[in-house]
């Protein structure tokens, strides 16, 4: 991994060069995932910023004196959250220090200052935070839902329905022709089995589709032949360390719910989704403070609604779907939307959990079960839309 590593350290002190006085005339490019920062985001911006500055740049638009490089959506101190993440970046050898945070680069100024391009990659629409930066955007490599935004020369999207599992299989299809590090291809590879579930059979055309499959083969081909045997015990590894349980719990609560979380404006209407490793009763019953802090937490971020998407193994996969909001109207007409959802039904059911907290606080809740396992955050945004472009 060290020719990455060289990258990444060449990559910011170029960055540290680029604004100083002396860069005046320099064009910063930088390759951004989305504000949870998973997996994906992350090996999908290491990857695809180190081999755009080996491909013929201007088939990329990127001309002139240029700086090519990745930008963790998410300030240095809250890495340590992404369990899963900081084990398989230091599983690879990359150097953590040579990464740039989003606390470590002023975006805005490098835009103000017309010397700025994006490059979005595991996400199509910027986080409500940084819509300003929306003329800035050059490129995107994606496998959510194409809002159909901002003026990219250059679209990679493979949405739902019937999307891609994965966007690191959009870039290891893009870099294919110049991929012959083994270990990048790993890195690649155990977010893809991660993302597919392992291509689980019952998740085809869900969670993943022939495209990532071909780009699991292409990627055990560099490696050498990796067979499904090796392939599941990756997954294996990698899944252990993500659904840790007492690690997950160990978080304090406000860490829970920020770990994995999406931030949306939904017609006017600022909705959040946090996707949590830890089954409702388990996490009401170790943080007994846990009505308050998603109170709290909901203020903080001026939410109208917050969502808590859970999954857990114990041990097949199990989902459920949690709503709070001091909205009565909003509660329960999001509440019944959803459990009249058909296409596709996300197979809701009341689900009693031992809330215990303010009586005020109590009736904010509302709680189920989710007996189709396929519908991720992913797959429940684009109906989320379609409900807020309705309520009023």
């Amino acid at each position: 991994m060290e020719e990455l590593n060289s990258f990444l350290r060449s990559a910011r002190r170029d960055l540290q060069q680029a604004v100083s006085p002396e860069g005046h005339d320099t064009t910063v490019h930088v390759v951004i995932g989305n504000s949870a920062m998973d997996l994906d985001s992350t090996i999908s911006s290491l990857v695809l910023a180190f081999f755009l500055t080996r491909i013929s740049l201007n088939a990329f638009d990127i001309r002139g004196n240029n700086v090519v490089l990745p930008v963790f959506n998410i300030q240095r101190v809250d890495l340590e959250l992404r369990i899963e993440v900081v084990y398989w970046l230091r599983f690879l050898g990359i150097d953590i220090e040579s990464l740039v945070f989003l606390d470590e680069i002023n975006l805005r100024q490098l835009h103000e200052l017309q010397r700025l391009r994006v490059i979005l990659v595991d996400h199509n629409q910027l986080d409500p935070s940084q819509e300003y930066l929306g003329d800035s955007v050059t490129m995107i490599v994606d496998h959510h839902e194409d809002k159909g935004l901002y003026n990219a020369s250059k679209r990679v999207i493979y949405g739902p329905p019937g999307g891609a599992g994965s966007c690191c299989s959009l870039v290891a299809e893009l870099v294919r022709p110049y991929l012959n590090q083994p270990l990048i291809a790993k890195a690649l590879m155990g977010v893809i089995l991660i993302d597919t579930s392992n291509f689980l059979e019952e998740l085809k055309d869900v969670k993943w589709i022939d495209k990532d499959k071909a780009a699991c083969e292409m990627l055990a081909r560099v490696m050498g032949d990796v067979d499904r045997e090796k392939q599941t015990a990756l997954f294996q590894e990698l899944d252990d360390v993500k659904t840790d349980l007492g690690a997950n719990l160990r978080l304090s609560m406000y860490n829970k719910l920020r770990k994995d979380y999406k931030e949306y404006i939904m017609n006017g209407v600022r909705v959040g989704i946090s996707s949590v490793l830890i089954p409702l009763a388990v996490w009401v019953q170790h943080d007994t403070d846990f009505l308050a802090e998603m109170n709290r937490y909901l203020n903080d971020r001026h939410l109208e609604v917050l969502l808590l998407g859970i999954v857990y193994k114990d041990p097949e996969i199990h989902r459920q779907a949690v709503i709070f909001t001091p909205n009565d109207d909003l509660r329960q007409r999001l509440a019944t939307y959803l459990c009249s959802q058909v296409v596709p039904s996300l197979e809701l059911q009341p689900l009693e959990c031992a809330l215990t907290g303010e009586p005020t606080l109590e009736r904010q809740v509302v709680a189920f079960s989710q007996g189709n396992i396929a519908a991720s955050r992913k797959q429940m945004e684009p109906f989320l839309q379609t409900f807020f472009q309705s309520y009023s």
